[in-house]
């Protein structure tokens, strides 16, 4: 039995002792971040975990992040402007799996306060929240267009 929500890892290495296949290992192998150690606002090893490592995922599932993002980040703006909490919560709620996939560990702990706040209406705590949650996806958005040019 796996509880959700579960990592490949997890549920590789349960697959792997339940069929104990000759020659394979029990283990789920190891991915090193997108630039690890260099302070980066992304880390990939999720991302590749989920993926086995398969480079044209990791490269469409990239696209999709920098193309929708920017219309996402405009969207939180404009529904914090116009005190359109709910929807700015749904908005946030609807990120979060990006900034998961993404390795986007720095906003983890912000996107639930954000939503957290949003709920509740506490647009005070949000400007400061939403300043730093739009420059980190920036900043975000930027590597991963360097990580597509990378492959290319």
């Amino acid at each position: 039995y796996i509880a959700k929500p579960f990592r490949a890892e997890t549920l590789r290495n349960k697959i792997m002792s339940l069929i104990k296949m000759k020659g394979q290992t029990n283990e789920a192998e190891s991915y090193v971040p997108l630039e690890e150690g260099t302070g980066s606002k992304v880390d990939l090893s999720y991302l590749r975990q989920m993926s086995d490592n398969d480079q044209d995922f990791i490269n469409e599932m990239i696209k999709s992040f920098v193309a929708q993002t920017p219309n996402d980040l405009d969207k939180i703006s404009e529904f914090f402007a116009n005190k359109q909490y709910d929807e700015l919560a749904g908005i946030i709620h609807k990120v979060k799996p990006s900034i998961t996939f993404m390795g986007i560990n720095d906003l983890k702990d912000l996107v639930l306060e954000i939503e957290e706040h949003a709920k509740h209406k506490l647009g005070e705590m949000l400007e400061n929240e939403l300043k730093i949650f739009n420059n980190t996806c920036w900043k975000a958005i930027e590597e991963l267009r360097a990580e597509l040019k990378r492959q290319q």
